[in-house]
Formats: C-alpha cells, sequence, structure tokens
C-alpha cells in the first residue's frame, strides 16, 4: 500500500499565522512540536444512528488546545459513516460552489496519508463534526478517529517577515 509519511507542518523556530474562525491574524514562533498519535483516547463516538439518520452537529471537544496552541489534525471513521467537517458550525470544510465532500472510509482507499481531511484547531476553538449513517440498517456505533501534531509558541507582536499559515476556519460556500 502507499503511504506518505506524516511530517509535521512547521520546524521549531519557523514562524505562523494561524487565522482564526473569527477572522484574525495571530503570530506565532514555534518552540515546541509533538505528534499525537491515533489513539483510543483521540476516537470520538457519535453514538448508534439508525438507518439513514445523523447525529447532528457536535462539538469535537476531545480536540481543545491550551492557549497559544494549535493542533494540525486528520481524521478516518473507523465505522460506515460518512463526516461532514464544520469550522465553525455555520461554515462547512470541504466544499465546492455547490457541494461538500465527506469523508468515508473509502477516504482512506484513495488518500491513504488523509492530507485532505487536514484541518487545524486554534487553542479551544474546536470545529463541529455531523456523522451520517448512509446505510439502510441500524449501527451500534459511529466513531471517528483523530491524529496529527501539537505546536506550542510564543506569540509575535508583529507579523514576521517569513510566516506559514494555518488556517483554522472555513470559508462560505455550499
Amino acid at each position: 500500500m502507499y503511504e506518505i509519511p506524516l511530517e509535521p507542518p512547521v520546524k521549531i523556530g519557523e514562524n505562523i499565522c494561524v487565522l482564526t474562525t473569527e477572522g484574525r491574524k495571530r503570530y506565532f514562533r514555534v518552540t515546541f512540536i509533538e505528534p499525537l498519535p491515533p489513539s483510543p483516547s483521540l476516537v470520538k463516538d457519535f453514538g448508534a444512528l439508525s438507518a439513514d439518520s445523523s447525529s447532528g452537529d457536535t462539538k469535537l471537544d476531545i480536540l481543545e488546545m491550551d492557549d497559544g496552541e494549535v493542533g494540525i489534525f486528520r481524521f478516518f471513521p473507523l465505522d460506515d459513516v460518512e463526516c461532514t467537517l464544520k469550522q465553525p458550525k455555520a461554515l462547512r470544510r470541504f466544499l465546492t460552489k455547490t457541494k461538500v465532500a465527506v469523508v468515508t472510509p473509502l477516504t482512506k482507499v484513495y488518500d491513504p496519508a488523509l492530507v485532505t481531511t487536514e484541518f487545524a484547531v486554534f487553542e479551544d476553538d474546536v470545529p463541529y463534526m455531523d456523522v451520517k449513517n448512509p446505510t439502510n440498517y441500524d449501527i451500534p456505533m459511529s466513531r471517528v478517529q483523530f491524529f496529527g501534531w501539537r505546536l506550542a509558541g510564543e506569540e509575535l507582536k508583529e507579523p514576521p517577515e517569513k510566516v506559514s499559515y494555518v488556517v483554522a476556519a472555513g470559508s462560505g460556500g455550499a
């Protein structure tokens, strides 16, 4: 199977600009990077779902970060569900003008490194997710696995000359 190794999005000492859900730009110099491996503590269970029903918008509180921290996450469903990410709650992610791309177990087949599922969380401003059971039978669990990187840094008063952008919000559309 073709795999792309998961590498940190930036290095210690580099500068980032976090584009927040409030539309603000916050600048940081990265002082710490740590992997967040796939683990039971980063699995969110949206509960039992009857055929062709959904969980409704559920806050992803397991992804909250400390002040001044950014989480860069990827995800995949462990069960036969379709996941729609919203960040903030009113804005869906992964969309075109008229369609929203959902993440399914099949996503991992076409995108083994799950690059297309990547999103960022700034501090405790976590996204929401709606999980749908697209089948014609009830499912007892609707679990989603998250993993990625935790970045910590010192806030900069002025925008640095060189910066990498971290988008922690969706933008209009469908």
